[in-house]
């Protein structure tokens, strides 16, 4: 499996259980990713048409099922207009998302005190994940002295919506170039490998 597919996330919307949950603040910053790619009123008819919260609070957590099904549908409709395949249309989704996350206060504060270290800052999104969701298993491989690995087990995301918030992340890691690309990855995307060089 190379990239996402519609089928392969709609399996994955199946295998989610009430219990995996996600945090408001990723949830808050996806409707915004979509809003910016489809424009607010599209964005606003998806979000009513497919989670009716309006309101999400950043530190609860809800059903990533739903943010799923959201995600989904958004895909679906960019990769409508011909530009993106659906792969690359949630890869879009996660990128924007990501630089959203990025501007909240308090990572703006981590960024600051962080060593820049790319090894220390991958390792330490295994950690910011056990904040953000409540399933999954993830961990981190130093490579070399200039390649890592992210190794996720049971990710209901997929591969192709974490490389874009990796691809996203990876850009502020300004002490080096860091590139992030998607190493390995089965059916339907559950469990997948994201390779790092810098």
């Amino acid at each position: 499996m190379q990239e996402d597919t519609r089928e392969a996330l709609r399996q994955r919307i199946q295998r989610a259980r009430p219990e995996d949950q996600i945090a408001g603040v990723f949830c808050e910053s996806a409707f915004l990713a979509m809003s910016e790619l489809l424009g607010r009123d599209q964005a606003e008819s998806l979000r009513a048409a497919t989670w009716p919260v309006w309101e999400w609070v950043a530190v609860a957590r809800y059903p990533v099922v739903d943010l799923l099904r959201l995600v989904d549908a958004t895909a679906d409709r960019v990769a409508g207009r011909g530009e993106l395949s659906y792969g690359q249309a949630l890869e879009a989704i996660g990128e924007h998302m990501t630089r959203r996350v990025l501007q909240l206060p308090l990572i703006k504060a981590y960024r600051m005190s962080d060593s820049g270290n790319a090894h220390d800052r991958l390792a330490f999104s295994v950690k910011s994940a056990q904040f953000l969701c409540s399933y999954g298993e993830r961990r981190y491989e130093s490579v070399g002295p200039t390649q890592g690995r992210l190794v996720f087990f049971r990710e209901l995301l997929g591969p192709s919506l974490l490389l874009g918030i990796y691809k996203a992340t990876v850009r502020n890691i300004t002490s080096v170039r860091t590139t992030v690309s998607l190493e390995a990855s089965w059916e339907p995307g559950l469990e997948f490998h994201l390779f790092f060089t810098w």
